[in-house]
């Protein structure tokens, strides 16, 4: 399991090539809120570690 620091880098690291608002509708996340928490650790609250790495695995399962 990723920590929070590692989930927000790989995600920051991919956001430029995928649409994560698609993944984010099939897992049930809020868009706003996974904006937020991709900013800086100061928004660790808006999204848990499961569901962050729930979304980094939905994608490397993908590609």
């Amino acid at each position: 399991m990723l920590s929070k620091s590692e989930c927000r880098s790989y995600l920051n690291d991919v956001k430029q090539y995928l649409n994560l608002t698609t993944f984010c509708n099939e897992l049930g996340i809020a868009r706003p809120h996974l904006t937020m928490f991709l900013k800086d650790y100061h928004y660790d609250h808006y999204l848990n570690v499961e569901k962050a790495n729930l979304l980094v695995e939905s994608i490397k399962s993908k590609f």
